[in-house]
């Protein structure tokens, strides 16, 4: 009975002392917290993303874990770094799917990326990347807050990969390479059947087209040059009051003449 009272004697301010430290250690967590979001509402994002990278491992456990790694990844939003703020967003959406913010971080994590989304010029993965989290949100959240701002920042997204695709098939065409840019104008209009260059791109299909006819093997130049009719109709079918038509016609009239002419030559030829 001795021994137990003598070790109870001697656990029992071990016991307090370590206590007194996990109340010590959750207080300085907490103020720490407090101080960061005080910097937070005056606007000081720097110094309370810095508070908050410091507090959050020491607020595991805690109901202020959730709003310190939400703020954290505002803070970065807010200086500017949108990529950084892109990430923690992401990383909030997947650890907590169902809080009161979820709704939030996803669409902050797509507005992010879709304001780090670069020019037309460079490569295209980060903006394919933001339309695909930007479409999530409208999937995950038919009816949510920010479907407006979602479905603007999507249209232009897409506008800008449309004018990169069609500028792709213009370089192309201007390069000479005719067979690249049917591709490129076919990918382009699958893509974006509703882009505003519509009207363009068929016209430089149809001038890439006339060129390879021109250049085609005997052989194969009746059939190009009945492909270069067809995307003649294809233009004026789309746009009756197309600013090409009057270009249009003589290549049109152009390929008449030939497909007449090699099928009157086929034509004698099998007789």
């Amino acid at each position: 009975m001795k021994r137990i009272i003598r070790l109870f004697s001697t656990t029992l301010p071990i016991l307090v002392l370590f206590s007194c430290a996990a109340q010590q250690h959750t207080e300085n967590a907490v103020s720490m917290y407090q101080e960061a979001m005080r910097k937070y509402e005056k606007k000081d994002y720097y110094d309370a993303r810095k508070l908050f990278q410091e507090t959050i491992p020491l607020l595991k456990g805690k109901k202020e874990i959730i709003p310190a790694q939400f703020y954290m990844a505002q803070c970065y939003f807010y200086d500017k770094k949108y990529r950084e703020s892109a990430y923690y967003f992401a990383e909030f959406y997947k650890t907590y799917p169902r809080v009161q913010q979820t709704e939030e971080a996803l669409y902050m994590q797509g507005y992010s990326m879709y304001l780090d989304s670069p020019e037309i010029r460079l490569d295209a993965t980060k903006t394919e990347k933001a339309l695909h989290v930007l479409k999530q949100y409208i999937h995950q959240f038919p009816r949510g807050t920010y479907q407006p701002q979602v479905q603007q920042c999507i249209q232009e997204l897409q506008d800008k990969l449309a004018l990169k695709a069609f500028r792709n098939a213009k370089l192309y065409y201007h390069l000479g390479h005719y067979q690249a840019t049917l591709i490129a104008v076919n990918n382009f209009q699958e893509a974006y059947p509703d882009a505003l260059y519509g009207e363009e791109a068929t016209y430089i299909k149809t001038k890439a087209q006339c060129k390879l006819a021109e250049a085609a093997a005997a052989e194969n130049q009746l059939n190009t040059w009945k492909v270069v009719i067809q995307y003649y109709y294809e233009l004026l079918d789309q746009y009756p009051d197309s600013k090409y038509a009057q270009e249009m016609q003589a290549i049109y009239e152009q390929a008449l003449k030939k497909v007449d002419q090699l099928t009157s030559y086929q034509t004698m030829k099998n007789n």
